[in-house]
């Protein structure tokens, strides 16, 4: 086995060299892949139904919000504007902004490897609200709720998606089913 080893670097003695170029020209292209990954801004979001429980406050009347997690992984920092979150309905070309309960609060900063809560307004007022901007729907108004996407935009125009929980995802097809039953009515 080594004499055949022998034999092939004697016919072919620029193998190695070879070897080593392809080598360093993968370590090369590989060190500017991690630098250029590790400057991106990486933001995830999480939006929820919140239940504040405090005291003896029983579970009907307990004060629900709605409030985004926002995951900063990267290695810069990350600012919001007041109007940073926004919901987006299948087939619209329009988003529906939604201004946070404390705007005064902004811009805010989500520093590097760091998690913030904002909370976006009431559940109330959500379930107020989504009828309201969804009258410009023309067509499967319904079945365009439940499939609705939310996206969060920082103060340079940088776009990411929302994970939208269960608990509010139920929340846009109990209102989808409303609007759907409503229309029927009339």
């Amino acid at each position: 086995m080594i004499h055949e080893i022998e034999c092939f670097f004697a016919y072919y003695p620029n193998t190695i060299a070879a070897i080593t170029a392809i080598g360093t020209l993968l370590a090369v292209v590989a060190a500017v892949w991690i630098a250029t990954d590790s400057k991106k801004l990486k933001l995830k979001a999480y939006a929820s139904v919140w239940v504040v429980y405090s005291g003896n406050i029983p579970d009907e009347q307990r004060p629900r919000h709605i409030q985004v997690s926002i995951t900063n992984s990267g290695s810069q920092s990350a600012w919001l504007g007041w109007l940073f979150f926004n919901w987006s309905f299948p087939f619209d070309k329009t988003n529906c902004s939604v201004t946070p309960i404390a705007p005064e609060k902004f811009p805010l900063e989500v520093s590097a490897n760091r998690n913030i809560l904002v909370p976006l307004s009431p559940l109330q007022v959500f379930r107020e609200e989504v009828p309201r901007i969804t009258t410009h729907l023309r067509w499967g108004k319904g079945l365009r709720l439940k499939y609705c996407r939310a996206f969060v935009y920082t103060e340079d125009g940088k776009k990411f998606p929302v994970i939208i929980a269960p608990n509010l995802r139920k929340e846009f097809i109990e209102l989808a089913n409303k609007l759907t039953n409503s229309g029927k009515t009339n």
